[in-house]
């Protein structure tokens, strides 16, 4: 009885581990949807704009997410961006093999 118990006990804590272990976010089997795809980029976008240029000005609001071509596309080339700052985003449909691109002009500037 013991030995049926004590097995017992194994097999469902290795169905519990099975089950209740999360896939992590960037394993092949989890395409992300259109509002994680554009958290995303957004949160790409301010990273790489604070590490270059000290700021983070993109929100969910600044660009439209795209998906083309198996890719997600976020961001262009804006000289009168937000306050100058500008971001182009790509990533596959995991949200790996990233491309982030930030941009500061000051075409827009009046001295």
């Amino acid at each position: 009885m013991r030995l049926l118990m004590g097995g017992m006990v194994l097999m469902w804590s290795m169905l519990c581990l099975t089950a209740c272990q999360s896939t992590p976010r960037g394993g092949s089997a989890l395409d992300l949807n259109a509002e994680e795809a554009l958290v995303l980029a957004v949160k790409l976008a301010n990273q790489k704009c604070l590490e270059d240029f000290s700021k983070a000005p993109f929100d969910v609001n600044t660009y439209p997410i795209e998906f083309q071509n198996g890719r997600w596309h976020w961001g262009r080339f804006d000289p009168a961006g937000i306050t100058g700052y500008s971001a182009i985003v790509s990533f596959n449909k995991q949200g790996l093999d990233r491309n982030v691109e930030v941009f500061f002009s000051t075409d827009t500037i009046v001295p």
